[in-house]
């Protein structure tokens, strides 16, 4: 489909107009999504807020329990608490069930809340433990933090910062909460703590309690900025961590004297002051989102009026420009027209008009009117001496085709006596090729008969000379023989000496284990005093603790003398058990010694008759070695006359092999000028008919040229 010019201008008018409203469009999309995320943080915030209400309601009742059940508290005050928690899970439904809530916060935190029935049973039957009490509780209130962290993650970035400030105040609540119950629960109990695990969740609580305050007031306005720095300059805040000071410091003794109620009500203030925090950033929060929407409902009206206003002014622009310019489009029109109408008349010409752009579009185009007008007076010129050039370049063409042929006729006659020359010469070269492989193998043979003369006379070679070093050898073992049965009997001297020796260890070896067991003796004295010191230092408090410490390192001296003597016991009894058994083996080794004289007298013998066979073996074996040197020197004339037989075949076969690849070249050659030859003439062939459809084509372009009037 064809689109007219007047069409392209008026789509390309209106495309500032769509541009302008896409981007207003996007904007208030863009704005709209913005308030959206506005909206969606606020019902979360007031989730947030009932949640808050909830777990307060909670940390109440879960304190007056844990008291309840450590004796410090009345039963009548639970019931009001109760209360409490249920009102306020009903009246946080609603906002759980707002549209932007995730879907799990309803469903997780009801399921938690629902637990406390059966937990509120055991507390009133007193069929649970207060530990187990607040470990429930605290339970239930973490999975109401974990929702509570779930809603403070939003979409909007200041908005996420001011909701999680709101979750470091609700974590810093229920730690000031746990201090408060644990602490309360101890100071009831006033007894020894033995619980690690009691000692470090108050300390846990306590140091989460910190952190919490400080990390929250980082992101929060200056009012509750102020509130927190009042918080912990407050007395009662002192108070909290002075009694922490105080149990972790007495935990091993107990008699706090304190009472736990009391304590429970001075400590309320800290989570009613981080409550009022929590609600004054709740409040600002609140503020700020009322604020944020205004704002964004604000920019949306003001962005809806802009893009109207816009869209009006770009269009009557657009409406202007089109009429003007497709008025004058519309005279340059009608002057081509009257231009391009006629017999091909060269020297007719448009109108101009105003000089705007179409004004000089009718300029150019009478100025191309003329340049084309000398042109086709240039070319009637050329067309006609084009046809002379082609008539001579047909003639030619003609006697090329002819000696191209010829050529061919040559190379074909050529090409056949090469293929002829090129198998001959390979015939041969294979005949050589085989020459030179028998060759090889009659090589390769008189090298392996050479090797192997040459490892048999270096092999009786050896053999000589082996038999003279065991002759020599066997002279030698006769005098070691000699000393020998000299040693043998110095030998067994030595070991009766030494059976005497090892029987006089023996006996020195039971004063040693008279005296290990004096210092075991010493060390239970020495470790029992060292208990009796530590508990002494314990009796005398702060004013022993050193030398309890250093009654401690002498009691471990103590255990590790006891344990380095029994230790020792133990070596000297496997030593004992060693000399007699060294005192057995030294008997058997003197009967052995007698034996070894009398087999040492019958290897002399068998000695002496093992040298005179060596002698005669040494006189064969020299006559043998002379007969394998002649070979050898008969071995190594074969080798060389062998090895050049071998050099002469590859000299032979490398000159056949070089003019195989000649022949080869010169096949592949005479082929490609074959083939060449072909290509030439089947080009004049094609030269001599293009010459001729040339020829017609000048001729009807000469015809067309004429028409033009210059």
């Amino acid at each position: 489909m064809t689109v007219s010019l007047r069409n392209k201008l008026l789509i390309l008018s209106s495309a500032p107009l769509v541009l302008a409203v896409a981007m207003g469009a996007m904007v208030l999309f863009q704005s709209g999504k913005e308030r959206t995320k506005s909206s969606e943080a606020a019902y979360k915030l007031a989730a947030m807020k009932s949640a808050s209400a909830l777990i307060s309601a909670l940390q109440k009742e879960r304190g007056i329990a844990y008291l309840y059940l450590a004796g410090a508290a009345a039963a009548d005050g639970i019931m009001s608490t109760r209360y409490a928690v249920d009102e306020a899970m009903q009246a946080a439904t609603e906002s759980f069930s707002a549209k932007a809530v995730p879907t799990e916060v309803l469903p997780g935190i009801s399921s938690a809340v629902a637990e406390l029935a059966q937990l509120r049973r055991q507390v009133d039957d007193r069929s649970i433990m207060a530990r187990s009490v607040y470990v429930s509780y605290s339970a239930v209130d973490d999975t109401i933090l974990e929702h509570i962290g779930s809603l403070a993650r939003t979409e909007s970035a200041e908005a996420s910062r001011r909701l999680e400030a709101l979750v470091l105040f609700e974590h810093a609540k229920e730690n000031a909460s746990r201090v408060q119950c644990l602490a309360s629960s101890i100071y009831t109990l006033d007894l020894p703590i033995f619980q690690l695990q009691a000692i470090q969740e108050l300390l846990e609580a306590n140091a989460r309690l910190t952190v919490n305050v400080r990390n929250g007031a980082a992101n929060t306005g200056p009012e509750a900025a102020i509130a927190l720095s009042e918080l912990e300059i407050s007395s009662e805040w002192y108070n909290m961590q002075d009694a922490v000071v105080e149990i972790i410091g007495m935990a091993n003794i107990g008699g706090y004297g304190r009472d736990g109620m009391e304590f429970y009500k001075d400590s309320e203030p800290i989570i009613e002051k981080i409550q009022a925090v929590i609600d004054l950033v709740t409040g600002e929060t609140e503020v700020w989102f009322a604020s944020k929407s205004s704002t964004l409902a604000r920019e949306i009206i003001l962005i809806g009026a802009g893009l109207g206003v816009a869209v009006l002014f770009v269009f009557i622009i657009s409406v202007f420009m089109l009429s003007s310019v497709t008025a004058r489009m519309k005279e340059v029109s009608t002057g081509m027209m009257n231009v391009s109408s006629g017999d091909a008349d060269l020297t007719r010409t448009i109108k101009a008009g105003a000089r705007d752009e179409l004004g000089m579009l009718a300029e150019y185009f009478n100025g191309f009117v003329a340049k084309l007008g000398g042109i086709i007076a240039t070319v009637k010129t050329e067309v006609r001496s084009l046809g002379d050039g082609m008539l001579r370049l047909s003639s030619n063409t003609e006697e090329t085709a002819g000696a191209v042929r010829q050529i061919s006729a040559n190379i074909e006659s050529l090409k056949l006596q090469t293929i002829n020359q090129s198998a001959s010469v390979t015939e041969s070269s294979a005949t050589v090729e085989q020459i030179a492989k028998n060759i090889v193998h009659l090589y390769k043979l008189i090298e392996r008969q050479s090797e192997g003369v040459s490892s048999s006379s270096s092999s009786i070679e050896e053999m000589v000379a082996s038999i003279q070093s065991v002759t020599a050898n066997i002279e030698r073992m006769a005098s070691y023989y000699e000393k020998l049965l000299g040693k043998s009997d110095s030998g067994r001297g030595a070991i009766e000496t030494v059976v005497r020796q090892v029987r006089e260890i023996d006996a020195q070896s039971e004063n040693l284990q008279e005296a290990n067991s004096l210092i075991a003796g010493i060390a239970a004295q020495t470790n029992l005093l060292a208990m009796n010191a530590a508990i002494e230092a314990a009796h005398a408090g702060e004013a022993g603790m050193g030398f309890a410490v250093v009654a401690d390192e002498i009691r471990k001296l103590a255990e590790n003398a006891a344990t380095q003597s029994k230790t020792i016991g133990q070596n000297i009894k496997g030593i004992r058990g060693l000399i007699e058994a060294v005192v057995s083996s030294s008997g058997v080794s003197a009967t052995t010694f007698d034996d070894i004289l009398e087999q040492i007298r019958i290897l002399s013998r068998l000695e002496e008759e093992i040298k005179y066979s060596m002698q005669e073996q040494s006189t064969g074996s020299v006559q043998i070695l002379e007969s394998l040197a002649n070979i050898n020197e008969v071995t190594a004339d074969v080798r060389q006359s062998a090895q050049e037989m071998q050099d002469g075949s590859n000299a032979v076969l490398l000159e056949m092999r070089q003019l195989l690849q000649l022949a080869s070249e010169l096949e592949n050659g005479m082929v490609e000028m074959a083939a060449g030859a072909e290509e030439i003439r089947r080009a004049a062939q094609d030269t001599n008919e293009l010459t001729s459809a040339a020829s017609r084509s000048v001729q009807a372009v000469s015809g067309e040229i004429e028409q033009f009037k210059t």
